[in-house]
């Protein structure tokens, strides 16, 4: 025999009260989705800072990468006493 839970909404007031019934099972199911969903969002806000600094990060690497490049060059041209 399924268990059912019968949920009742009761508002202030004169309005009537709303009730109905719900399988045990389906009521733990939605219980945990929801839980299992908050909990993602928590993990998705508290990694995505970080995924953002990382990729700011790498902008500016790839920047000074090729900054040192043309110093590079530069420096190598110097050497060997060709122009750049």
């Amino acid at each position: 025999m399924a268990k059912y839970i019968t949920v009742m909404l009761i508002p202030d007031g004169t309005e009537n009260r709303k009730g109905f019934r719900i399988r045990q099972w389906l009521l733990k199911f939605i219980v945990g989705f929801v839980i299992f969903l908050l909990v993602g969002i928590i993990l998705f806000f508290a990694f995505y800072g970080k995924v953002l600094t990382k990729a700011a990060m790498a902008d500016k690497l790839a920047k000074e990468n090729q900054r040192l490049l043309r110093a590079s060059v530069s420096i190598q041209s110097a050497a060997f006493g060709r122009k750049p």
